[in-house]
């Protein structure tokens, strides 16, 4: 299936669901990232500021910041480019042209130190390639800051699809956390 009637369908798919589970995933999600987080011995890690309908960052991200992990967020810049920038509990933050907050800083995270770079997602499959709103942002940066990080998505269960089709630019995770505990593993850590 064509991917922008793929990502279409699964943005609409993921407004219907259902709050209950929504909640309920979200806890479970919230709690995963936070052992893989431990268990990794994580130190600094970039993450998205959620939006509406995506997997909720906010506990994570707190959960972080008390137990002193630096957190860096993308912000976007002008060219359809992002670079990640430093959050803290004083981060001031505005809307940007998608009306996704990020933060006022211009402070870059150093990227051979993270460990790991979170993304949102809006569908996945099997073999771990993703879809996300379809500006390529994450492709982008991934292919422009090819460093020793992990690429790990965090979203629903339900977001799961057969096959994503790929072109050139995709680049695949090395891990997707759903409520579910389905790790997908590309490479042992």
């Amino acid at each position: 299936m064509n991917k922008s009637i793929l990502r279409k369908q699964l943005l609409e798919k993921r407004k219907n669901f259902d709050l209950d589970y929504i909640n309920t995933s979200n806890s479970l999600i919230t709690n995963k990232v936070i052992e893989f987080i431990k268990k990794n011995k994580f130190k600094q890690i970039c993450i998205y500021l959620s939006t509406k309908y995506e997997t909720d960052t906010k506990k994570i991200i707190n959960w972080c910041l008390e137990n002193d992990i630096l957190v860096f967020v993308p912000k976007v810049l002008n060219d359809n480019n992002m670079n990640m920038v430093l959050l803290n509990n004083s981060s001031l933050t505005n809307l940007n042209k998608f009306n996704i907050y990020e933060p006022v800083s211009d402070i870059k995270a150093s990227l051979e130190q993270i460990d790991c770079i979170f993304t949102p997602l809006v569908g996945f499959d099997e073999k771990l390639n993703r879809i996300g709103m379809g500006k390529g942002f994450y492709d982008k940066f991934f292919s422009l800051n090819s460093y020793n990080y992990l690429k790990v998505g965090i979203c629903f269960d339900k977001q799961k699809t057969k096959q994503i089709l790929v072109d050139a630019n995709d680049i695949k995770l090395d891990y997707i956390i759903t409520e579910n505990n389905h790790i997908y593993k590309k490479t042992k850590l």
